[in-house]
């Protein structure tokens, strides 16, 4: 392989569609890495109609058009991503594929919930806290991918089908949502949670990847606690957001609305994720499937 070697990864994702263009350096060290999202929500109403939209279609391929052409100027020669849950239940999921691979030089492959949690670990597993019994919690929009890390050995990798997205869809009509609707997301997301990790002991930190746990570092700041945070902190934001409408959250950090409609239930998931570990403290980081994609690369 040659080092140093410029890579662009994708993740499409339920909610968002993500990427980074990176340089790979030995040991699989990563430098000067540009990051770029889009919150197209490919996986919007599909549990009703099992199938993607055409405008989302449309929308998926225009940023990858356009990523792709940032990763040529940056210097890429690998174009390589993943689709996550969105496409695995779509029924059009294969055509959307078919569509990249012949209008884009992007190389997209389906991967298993199994293999999305590999990618988290391998992507964050540098930034697991030594000592201590750990959990990567990463929430998407139609899955949680789950690691749990008890000195230094996974010990729990599992896909749990509940996800911002499909609970957003579910349960939330109005913005706010409301406490009752906040209350019945995190119910759903407990119940889908204990059914994959029920009998583990308790884990004391969680990492909270992605982009929905950094928004919630931001928010938690801004509210007047500092981090990492605990499951009071976190629910008090999960009260916040249930009450207050999108455009405060937008206006506070500067997020996309659509990302902002579905962040009380990514919150919903996490406070069902803190209680079922008995965890006490919790903070976001930068999502892991692309750098655990980067990282393992092989000509």
């Amino acid at each position: 392989m040659t080092i140093p070697l410029k890579i662009s990864a994708a993740d499409l994702g339920t909610n968002t569609l993500k990427v980074t263009h990176a340089t790979r350096l030995r040991q699989a060290e990563l430098t000067d890495m540009i990051h770029a999202s889009d919150t197209v929500r490919l996986g919007f109403g599909i549990e009703q109609t099992g199938r993607i939209e055409q405008s989302r279609f449309d929308a998926c391929l225009d940023f990858l058009v356009q990523q792709e052409a940032v990763g040529r100027k940056y210097g890429s020669t690998v174009f390589t991503g993943v689709a996550t849950e969105a496409l695995r239940i779509a029924a059009n999921g294969e055509e959307l594929l078919e569509r990249i691979h012949a209008e884009t030089a992007w190389q997209i492959d389906i991967i298993s919930g199994d293999r999305e949690a590999h990618l988290t670990y391998l992507g964050l597993q540098d930034q697991v806290p030594a000592g201590d019994d750990c959990a990567i919690v990463d929430i998407g929009g139609g899955s949680t991918e789950v690691v749990v890390i008890r000195n230094g050995d996974v010990t729990l990798q599992a896909s749990v089908p509940v996800g911002s997205g499909r609970l957003a869809d579910r349960y939330f009509s109005d913005d706010p949502p409301g406490k009752d609707a906040e209350l019945m997301a995190i119910d759903a997301a407990r119940d889908s949670l204990s059914a994959w990790v029920a009998g583990q002991s308790p884990v004391k930190f969680v990492m909270l990847a992605g982009g929905s746990g950094l928004f919630m570092n931001q928010l938690i700041e801004q509210l007047g606690n500092g981090l990492p945070f605990g499951p009071t902190e976190l629910g008090d934001l999960a009260t916040h957001l249930a009450t207050v409408h999108s455009s405060d959250t937008v206006d506070r950090i500067g997020i996309p609305q659509a990302r902002a409609l579905v962040l009380p239930a990514s919150v919903a998931v996490a406070v069902a994720v803190m209680e079922t570990f008995g965890s006490r403290q919790a903070q976001g980081v930068p999502s892991g499937i692309r750098m655990g994609l980067i990282r393992e690369y092989q000509t």
